[in-house]
């Protein structure tokens, strides 16, 4: 099962977060497939909206991270990830 589904309507590409049982959490899998789904958006001439959304009931936690891991430092982390969450 993929973590990430990608659909396109017309020029309307939709990218669905597929980790319901944990909320739609960010885990590295999913941050890959996510990063595959934009790179085939962007090079889709005929793409041009790009809705997020996520299965279940919740759109997405944020980042999951498993018991003792840190984040990566990669000096401009900030500007490479994802928000951490993207409804209040």
């Amino acid at each position: 099962m993929s973590t990430v589904l990608y659909e396109k309507s017309g020029h309307v590409v939709t990218m669905t977060l597929n980790r319901p049982e944990a909320l739609n959490a960010i885990n590295r899998e999913m941050a890959a497939r996510l990063a595959e789904c934009w790179r085939l958006f962007r090079e889709d001439a005929d793409a041009r909206v790009a809705i997020i959304t996520g299965a279940g009931r919740w759109p997405s936690e944020g980042r999951w991270s498993p018991a003792g891991e840190q984040p990566r430092s990669t000096g401009n982390w900030r500007r490479r990830s994802l928000p951490t969450r993207l409804w209040p």
